[in-house]
């Protein structure tokens, strides 16, 4: 029987299900109404692509930590459960301020680009609903992607491909920062404490958790560990140290682990962008979806003089640029695209202004400057209506011509 509720922290599509699905199925009690083998092998709109755990029936469903506890409330839930959490592991401490024993998995990528596009692809590509909910909320419709989207039919969308290289569409998960989560604990002990001086009647042990301890209650697995065979032998060992269950058998699980991986075929990601890197050359599947195509469009964007220096914290960048902008320059850039499109003249103004106020945030450094902004081909290329070989084409003769 489950005797913690365990709370899976990931984005959307981060196989945060097949864990979900792994716990109930090695539970005797949950076992006995959970399905033997949760692998999806056809694609339909309904359980998403192939290769998803879908046939898991998931109640309640996949949504923000916000949304799970307000499940909780709604149905008074007593017993304990999974809940898989489309969310970040900045949320946590919403639940340890509240559940005094819940376990936590937090699915990362790493902060790495290869896994987060991974992550995104698996998005992207096997549950389109995830798109369809984005444009519900941002948009109210699917045409604030384009007048034509379509999230269930975009293998090959060309527009749809670009709106991803320039738009923050599909989230990630880096490895927790347990120092921002002490912070919030932080915060939440002082309200605690200085209520109990002044009103110990209304704020007391009896009616709050006073002291918040998350010591051997969070667990990390990364998303190479989970789609490989490493991730038996870590599910083994967080059923054994979590102590989610007081009764349990893992042969189930270890029985379809190996059928899982046999039906993730994005796990091509990774072999084909090694394979990129030897070779210079695009493969079938790098152009098999609008999607895949633009991951490799933004980690080739990455790996160019004009964004060597990377780091995705747009609103630093932001600050940044408000600070040294001059009354002739465009509005502030809303995405890192628009960032590194600006004109040289101006990425170069705002690298020297920057330098001379000793601001560290720009992402031009002195060899990849001006000298980059003149030469680097793709400021002239319109990308946007080009095909990933040609876009390839002229990032591998500027490799070819330029010293990174």
């Amino acid at each position: 029987m489950l005797q913690k509720n365990v709370y899976i922290i990931y984005p959307a599509g981060y196989g945060g299900n097949f864990l979900n699905w792994a716990i109930n199925i090695s539970d005797k009690e949950s076992s006995r109404c959970t399905v033997k083998n949760p692998v999806h092998t056809h694609s339909n709109g309904h359980l998403g692509g192939q290769g998803t755990s879908h046939l898991h029936k998931r109640v309640p469903t996949h949504t923000t930590v916000d949304m799970q506890i307000r499940f909780q409330v709604l149905h008074k839930i007593t017993d304990k459960r999974v809940y898989i959490c489309n969310d970040t592991w900045k949320n946590i401490h919403k639940v340890l301020e509240c559940d005094p024993t819940a376990i936590f998995v937090s699915i990362t990528d790493k902060d790495d680009d290869l896994q987060k596009s991974f992550g995104a692809i698996q998005c992207g590509t096997k549950w389109p609903v995830y798109m369809a909910v984005y444009c519900a909320k941002v948009f109210n419709g699917f045409s604030g992607i384009h007048k034509n989207f379509n999230p269930y039919d975009c293998a090959n969308d060309i527009l749809f491909r670009n709106f991803v290289v320039k738009n923050y569409l599909f989230p990630s998960n880096s490895a927790i920062e347990y120092s921002v989560i002490d912070k919030e604990l932080d915060l939440y002990e002082r309200w605690y404490n200085a209520r109990n001086a002044v009103n110990p009647h209304e704020v007391n042990e009896r009616y709050y958790l006073s002291r918040l301890n998350y010591d051997g209650r969070i667990f990390e697995l990364d998303l190479k560990t989970l789609f490989s065979d490493s991730f038996v032998e870590w599910f083994e060992d967080f059923m054994e140290k979590s102590e989610v269950s007081d009764n349990y058998d893992t042969n189930q699980f270890r029985k379809i682990a190996p059928f899982y991986l046999e039906y993730q075929q994005n796990l091509q990601w990774y072999d084909s962008m090694l394979a990129w890197e030897k070779t210079g050359q695009v493969d079938d599947y790098l152009r098999s979806h609008s999607v895949i195509e633009a991951m490799f469009i933004k980690h080739l964007f990455m790996k160019t003089g004009q964004s060597k220096y990377f780091n995705f914290d747009l609103e630093k960048w932001q600050y940044g640029y408000n600070l040294v902008k001059q009354p002739p320059w465009p509005d502030t850039p809303n995405s890192i695209y628009e960032l590194f499109s600006l004109p040289g003249g101006i990425q170069t103004d705002m690298y020297e202004i920057s330098k001379n106020l000793n601001i560290d945030w720009m992402p031009l450094a002195d060899n990849a400057r001006s000298e980059v902004i003149d030469y680097w081909p793709c400021y002239q290329l319109d990308w946007e209506n080009s095909s990933i070989d040609v876009i390839n084409e002229v990032y591998q003769t500027a490799k070819n011509n330029l010293s990174y």
